[in-house]
């Protein structure tokens, strides 16, 4: 007893109110902010927490904490903003006769965006999931594992767009590990990015009773959010696209 909205998204028809695409979620920006200690690096605000200073971190747990902090704060601030425009559709934009034709509204006594219907979602979709990934792969192995360059290389590298380190850039886009591939040093990173934006979002309760659902689909928000993100340390340029959807970063899938 299911259909679907638009593209993806799962509803039930005549009983809810699904809001699926009320958000989308920059998540290689939220790991850019956890490695520039909560600033971003085309736009120098202080956009997220403190997180610490990457040049001290030891492990690549402590770049997935950060990570972490930096997508629950930048949920937090949507959900935040969310409610006062569900708050805003109740009182100033009604919808009776959608109302009258969803289950429950009538003897609720509640307009569909006052929470009348029998099931209410508001849905916040994470972009970038192998971006994510791949950096993180990246991390792990360039930092971490291999010990090839020191965190503050990398970061300098980061911050230049790799200007005079195309021999670097070149490592961490054809040798680091890559989402797609049947690899699980990057596989495993990219199903915690999910499962870090999909806890993050679901443990939030909407204005209309119902809860937050999240969704990693991206429609075309990944060559948006590309332009609003620096480079990243999957070899990345500053600009470029980001992943689309649950899919592998453009032309990283070679062995899959």
């Amino acid at each position: 007893d299911y259909g679907i909205i638009g593209c993806v998204e799962q509803a039930v028809p005549g009983k809810s109110f699904t809001s699926s695409d009320a958000a989308l979620l920059n998540l290689p920006l939220c790991l850019e902010l956890a490695l520039n200690n909560g600033r971003g690096r085309l736009f120098s605000d202080q956009l997220g927490p403190p997180t610490g200073d990457p040049r001290s971190f030891t492990r690549i747990e402590d770049v997935i904490e950060a990570f972490r902090s930096q997508v629950e704060h930048i949920v937090g601030q949507v959900v935040e903003g969310l409610g006062g425009l569900a708050q805003a559709h109740a009182e100033q934009r009604p919808v009776p006769l959608a109302s009258s034709l969803t289950d429950d509204c009538l003897t609720r006594g509640l307009d569909l965006t006052a929470g009348g219907a029998r099931y209410n979602f508001t849905g916040v979709q994470g972009v970038g999931v192998a971006t994510v990934g791949d950096s993180l792969a990246a991390i792990e192995w360039l930092v971490f594992d291999q010990k090839r360059i020191a965190m503050e290389e990398l970061l300098a590298a980061l911050g230049t767009d790799f200007e005079g380190q195309e021999s670097l850039r070149q490592m961490l886009l054809n040798k680091a590990p890559k989402y797609g591939n049947d690899d699980d040093r990057a596989d495993r990173f990219a199903r915690l990015a999910a499962e870090i934006c999909c806890r993050a979002v679901e443990k939030h309760r909407n204005p209309r009773g119902g809860w937050y659902s999240p969704g990693l689909y991206s429609v075309t928000t990944h060559v948006a959010f590309g332009l609003m993100v620096g480079a990243t340390p999957d070899g990345r340029h500053a600009g470029e696209t980001l992943s689309q959807g649950i899919s592998p970063a453009h032309g990283r899938d070679r062995c899959g």
